[in-house]
C-alpha cells in the first residue's frame, strides 16, 4: 500500500509492507508542476492502493487525480477528517473542518506503541503552520492551536524589513544574542516559537500526569531538541503517513 501526504509545501509519500515501511520519499513541490514531480520523485504509483492526505486544496486534488489516471492508478482514495474514527474523538464543533493531515496525525499519535493506555497526548506538527492539538487518554480530541511555522515566521519579518533578505532556516542556537540582523531574526523567529509552544503545552496539559508529547513535520527534530520537555517526547516524521494506514486498514 502506498501513501501520499500533500502538505501546503512538501509531499511525503511512504510504501508499507503490512505494518513495516518498504520504501518512502519526501520533496518540496511547486504547484504548477506536482504532477510531473511523483513521477520524476519516484513515487512507486502503479500496481498497489494508494490513500493520499491533501491540504493544499481542491486544485491540487485535481492535478493528482488526473495524474494518477494517467499512470492508470484505478484504487486511489482521498481521507477526509471524520467525527470519530480509529478510537480518537474529534473535538471540532464542525468536525470536517479540522485540517486531515491534523486528524491522520492524531490516529497514528493515539495509537503509536510509546504512548501508554493512561496517557494524554499531545500532536505538535512543525511545518509551514505550527499546529498542536491535545487528547485526553480515553481519545478524546480536546481542541488545538494553530500558529505560524518557524519559516512562515522569518519569511514574514524579513518580507516587512527595508533591504534584508535571509535564507529561512533553523538556528544552531538561540541561547547566544546574535551580533547581525540575519541572525537576529533567525534566532528571535525560534525564541518566539518555542516559547509559544511551551506556554500551549503549559496551559493545555494536565499538570499531574505523565503525557505524550508527539513531534512530526519538518522542524520537528529542531523543536524537539530545542524544547527539551521532561515529559516523554516522540518524534516521528511519517506521523501523517502512518495515519493513513490506519484508516485504510480499517
Amino acid at each position: 500500500m502506498l501513501t501520499i501526504d500533500i502538505g501546503n509545501s512538501r509531499v511525503k509519500w511512504v510504501q508499507f509492507d503490512g505494518g513495516s515501511v518498504k520504501a518512502h520519499g519526501a520533496f518540496t513541490y511547486d504547484r504548477k508542476d506536482l504532477a510531473d514531480q511523483l513521477a520524476r520523485a519516484g513515487v512507486p504509483l502503479r500496481g498497489q492502493s494508494i490513500w493520499l492526505s491533501n491540504v493544499a486544496g481542491v486544485e491540487i486534488a485535481s492535478l493528482v487525480s488526473q495524474a494518477l489516471d494517467k499512470q492508470s492508478c484505478l484504487n486511489y482514495q482521498f481521507a477526509t477528517t471524520q467525527a470519530q474514527q480509529c478510537g480518537v474523538r474529534n473535538g471540532y464543533r464542525r468536525p470536517q473542518q479540522l485540517g486531515v493531515d491534523r486528524w491522520l496525525a492524531m490516529l497514528a499519535a493515539f495509537h503509536l506503541p510509546q504512548r501508554a493506555a493512561s496517557q494524554p497526548l499531545c500532536v505538535i506538527d512543525c511545518g509551514t503552520a505550527l499546529t498542536l492539538d491535545v487528547l485526553d487518554a480515553t481519545g478524546q480530541h480536546l481542541g488545538g492551536y494553530i500558529a505560524p511555522g518557524l519559516t512562515t515566521l522569518q519569511e514574514a519579518l524579513s518580507q516587512k524589513l527595508a533591504a534584508i533578505d535571509i535564507e529561512p532556516a533553523a538556528p544552531a542556537s538561540v541561547k547566544v544574542p546574535a551580533d547581525n540582523t540575519v541572525d537576529g531574526i533567525t534566532r528571535g523567529c525560534a525564541h518566539v516559537l518555542l516559547g509559544g509552544i511551551r506556554q500551549m503545552l503549559e496551559d493545555s496539559l494536565p499538570a499531574n500526569e505523565k503525557s505524550c508529547v508527539v513531534l512530526t513535520g519538518g522542524d520537528a527534530q529542531w523543536v524537539q531538541d530545542g524544547l527539551k520537555l521532561t515529559t516523554e517526547t516522540v518524534c516521528e516524521p511519517w506521523l501523517v503517513n502512518k495515519g493513513l494506514r490506519l484508516v485504510a486498514e480499517g
